[in-house]
């Protein structure tokens, strides 16, 4: 979209349990050196609750009718 002239708001989901934001960050600035007119914000929103409901909230239960959970796909 920035290639395209198009303004772009960037958005980064922190979800409290992968690499975090150090790789986001260092992402982020490459693309702002790159596209320094084209990036226009970012935002860091904690996803830590929604994982954790999603992902977490009921590993017991997948595990015992599936056999596998979330993390096994």
């Amino acid at each position: 979209m920035a290639q395209r002239g198009r303004r772009v708001h960037l958005l980064t989901c922190n979800n409290g349990v992968s690499i975090g934001t150090d790789l986001s960050e260092y992402r982020f600035n490459e693309l702002k050196s790159r596209f320094s007119d084209g990036i226009v914000s970012r935002v860091i929103v904690s996803t830590a609750g929604l994982f954790r409901r999603v992902a977490l909230a009921e590993l017991e239960q997948d595990f015992a009718l599936y056999s596998k959970s979330l993390f096994d796909y």
